[in-house]
């Protein structure tokens, strides 16, 4: 079998692509580009069969080592320990919201979120976790998103486009787990702070008052090892425009914008819960 070569690796623009591939094309060359969020490669088979690959200019190389970090640790669960999880059903937020503004809100934000679900729930050792820990959170992020990546793949044939389909992470689901378990903690948190709650956005959860019920929430996210930190926010201001609910503040003298849908998934997740629910009955009953 012939060894991969990485040829060299350039940043992701057009130019560079598309200079590679308009001389690829030119030789009648066969080869396949995938193109994702961060990268983008073209494959091809020559007496080397090298491998292009070209990445974005905003992530740091740590951010793709840090990924395959994790999916090192992953390779050791088994088929079974994959959790499966339906991309559709996730929720990324949650509102209490109406037209309201107030001087002062606070935030309880959780630090390093969906790396720390994963190093909880067992998913990751100590060690990548801590690695994860040292990069910056837009690389820390795409570390662990990019377990869901969707590559498009164009296949080319003696200068001609024949064939295009798509390729998926195959730990996608681990990454969406990992969405679930934080959007979970968020609903917690949201009961427990009852009418003072807003809004929660992904790791975020926003409120109006200090009271008994933050150091009750602060106490849940302590015994389940989430780190957090606490924000307070000025100038919160909640206006409805058609379907969604605009909200500004500030935070240490910087705006913030938000556009949060009034409505959110959860009546889809309540349908399909009742729907599966049925199905069961069904099945019991016929197997009588």
């Amino acid at each position: 079998m012939k060894a991969e070569k990485l040829a060299r690796t350039e940043p992701k623009t057009s130019t560079n692509i598309i200079r590679e591939m308009k001389v690829l094309n030119a030789l009648k060359q066969d080869f396949i580009i995938k193109v994702s969020t961060y990268t983008a490669s073209i494959e091809y088979t020559n007496a080397n069969n090298i491998k292009l690959k070209f990445l974005s200019q905003q992530l740091n190389k740590r951010a793709f080592i840090g990924s395959q970090i994790v999916k090192r640790d992953l390779l050791k669960f088994t088929a079974n320990e994959i959790p499966q999880i339906d991309e559709k059903r996730l929720n990324y937020f949650s509102q209490n919201l109406q037209e309201s503004n107030y001087k002062k809100i606070i935030n309880i934000d959780l630090k390093n979120a969906y790396a720390t679900v994963l190093y909880n729930d067992g998913f990751i050792c100590e060690d990548s976790y801590n690695y994860l820990l040292t990069l910056p959170k837009i690389d820390r992020l795409a570390a662990v998103g990019m377990l869901a990546y969707k590559k498009d793949c164009f296949q080319y044939s003696g200068g001609k486009l024949v064939n295009n389909y798509i390729e998926k992470g195959e730990f996608s689901s681990v990454f969406f787990y990992a969405v679930r378990k934080t959007h979970e903690v968020m609903n917690e948190i949201s009961k427990i702070l009852g009418k003072n709650f807003l809004f929660s956005w992904v790791d975020g959860i926003y409120f109006t008052e200090v009271n008994e019920n933050i150091l009750a929430a602060c106490q849940l996210l302590e015994s389940l090892k989430y780190p957090f930190k606490i924000e307070y926010l000025n100038n919160f201001i909640c206006e409805e425009k058609n379907d969604f609910y605009f909200v500004t503040f500030e935070k240490e003298n910087e705006k913030k914008v938000f556009n949060i849908p009034k409505a959110s998934k959860k009546w889809q997740n309540d349908l399909y819960e009742f729907i599966n629910q049925n199905k069961n009955k069904y099945e019991t009953i016929n197997k009588n």
